[in-house]
């Protein structure tokens, strides 16, 4: 299994790359991870337009964190509140 990291200023095409390499390996039930649930939506809706997302997977960060948390037997970490996330950034 490859791991390949796209990344990109905004309006950099990246969006466009990410579907082309997706497309190109649903043969091989590829993983898309995004960054959040809204991203997820987007990249759903462009495959479905053209029938392109039979055997895609996709994840957010926090849902491929969890997964791996699950197949290594560990407890998926607390998730953080509102509160507690503006501290840590804070």
């Amino acid at each position: 299994m490859s791991l390949e990291l796209i990344v990109g200023p905004p309006n950099s095409g990246r969006a466009g790359a990410v579907l082309e390499r997706v497309r190109a390996a649903v043969d091989r039930d590829p993983v898309l991870v995004v960054p959040a649930a809204d991203d997820a939506t987007r990249f759903e809706q462009d495959l479905c337009r053209d029938g392109g997302a039979v055997g895609v997977t996709i994840r957010t960060f926090a849902a491929l964190v969890e997964d791996v948390a699950t197949l290594a037997g560990a407890s998926p970490p607390p998730t953080l509140s509102r509160p507690q996330r503006l501290a840590v950034v804070r």
